[in-house]
């Protein structure tokens, strides 16, 4: 069979969406074809009609009249039934190719397409519509999905049909494959960013903790110095007043930039992965009550009663005990910061057969529930000045909650505005049986 040359071949385009519509036009153009555009099937009848084109491009999801109804009245009048139709469809329901079949079309072009499988169908369609002529419609009856169906049928017809569908899986898979090797290399691409970005965060975390070591032991000289003369003044009147004052705020600065730097240090530590528990048999008890002992100072300034409340017997829980006492030392020094004067801070155990819980509730300011949805979030600052100005890192319950997740364990907090706040910790009673014995594990975290 002689080639078909597609130049200047008039094509008619029956597309409703317009984007769709210019970007065939230009595809076509671009191959020297003539292109009109009608933006349903009642607007395509009348240009046929005006003007009968070499082949037919149509949408099927239109108003007014469908693909399928513009097609089977194409086919239907003898002076157009012998201008190729070619049906763009997305192929999403078997039925479209019976409907195809029904209404006449003489091939299918699965959307999205490349230009040249749309000028290679386009190119099949005008040869094989001479081939049609040459059969004879049959009326094929069958049954599919539950109905039966009764098609007339020609065989170039169904055969241009199955291998146009053929040709449109063949491209879908074809680009499914392209899609699969991008998606590998885009992978693996992320694979080699997230090394780097390890490597450039574990280098920016030794940066930072050098860096704070180095402020930590300068401001530990502050400290020590501003701690001794405060401790060694004697009555204080007129200019040795106004210096002993200074001496106090520099202490204080002193005394805040170090909890930062602490703070840092332990966040830093955390982050990088290196954190490690050293395990051991912990009375709780015991613990709490050498921590209550550490904060009576602070709470007889501000007038807050410390309580702590249990039940005899308390089973021992497999922890480590310092870093139970940073949680603990965490959540008590902030139930003060956020109490009123003369409020009471109280510290509960609530054992069960699997695990022991810790409470901690003030009688402070409360949290709203926009509060509490960021509050384990590094640096938040959303409430972190106390009730006497206290001030604070924004670091201390990330640190505690990534303590909790180390024990395998669980941290929340209930509050309402202005009610105060309740801090509960569950830790296991035991953790890995490979830990029991005091073993020191190192536990990746992640944040």
């Amino acid at each position: 069979m002689s080639e078909i040359d597609l130049k200047n071949k008039n094509v008619l385009v029956v597309e409703d969406s317009a984007t769709q519509a210019l970007l065939l036009q230009e595809t076509l153009t671009h191959h020297q074809l003539t292109v009109r555009i009608a933006k349903d099937g009642l607007e395509g009848l009348k240009q046929v009609q005006d003007s009968m084109p070499d082949l037919i491009l149509s949408d099927i999801e239109m108003p007014r009249m469908n693909g399928y109804e513009f097609c089977k009245k194409i086919k239907a009048e003898n002076n157009y039934k012998k201008i190729p139709v070619i049906l763009l469809t997305n192929l999403a329901d078997p039925l479209d190719v019976i409907n195809g079949i029904d209404c006449g079309a003489d091939s299918f072009l699965t959307k999205p397409y490349e230009s040249s499988l749309l000028l290679s169908t386009m190119e099949n369609a005008l040869k094989n519509i001479s081939l049609r002529n040459n059969f004879s419609n049959e009326t094929l009856t069958f049954f599919f999905e539950g109905k039966e169906h009764a098609l007339r049928i020609n065989q170039v017809q169904i055969t241009e049909l199955l291998l146009s569908t053929y040709s449109s899986a063949i491209q879908k898979n074809l680009e499914l494959d392209k899609a699969y090797a991008n998606l590998n290399r885009m992978n693996k691409e992320l694979e080699e960013n997230n090394k780097k970005l390890k490597e450039l965060n574990e280098q920016k975390n030794q940066l930072l903790g050098m860096a704070a070591h180095d402020l930590k032991n300068h401001l530990s000289v502050i400290y020590g110095f501003s701690n001794f003369l405060l401790s060694t003044s004697e009555a204080r009147t007129g200019h040795e007043e106004k210096n002993w004052q200074m001496i106090k705020r520099m202490h204080d600065s002193s005394t805040f930039m170090l909890h930062v730097i602490d703070d840092f240090l332990d966040f830093s530590t955390i982050e990088s992965g290196t954190l490690t528990l050293h395990l051991s048999e912990v009375d709780l008890p015991e613990l709490i009550q050498n921590d209550l002992l550490f904060f009576e100072s602070l709470a007889h300034k501000k007038k807050i009663t410390l309580a702590f409340n249990y039940k005899k017997p308390i089973p021992k829980v497999s922890c480590d005990p310092n870093k139970i006492s940073q949680i603990l030392n965490n959540l008590i020094s902030n139930g003060i910061k956020f109490s009123h004067p003369e409020g009471v801070l109280e510290v509960a155990l609530i054992p069960s057969p699997h695990e022991i819980t810790i409470s901690v509730k003030d009688s402070g300011t409360g949290m709203s529930p926009e509060m509490i949805k960021g509050l384990f979030q590094p640096f938040n600052k959303m409430k972190s000045t106390g009730t006497a100005g206290e001030k604070g890192t924004g670091l201390g319950l990330a640190i505690v909650q990534k303590i909790v997740l180390a024990h395998k364990g669980k941290i929340w907090v209930e509050s309402k505005l202005g009610k105060g706040s309740t801090f509960f910790v569950s830790i296991p009673l035991s953790q890995n049986p490979s830990q029991a014995k005091g073993v020191t594990k190192g536990v990746r975290l992640d944040i």
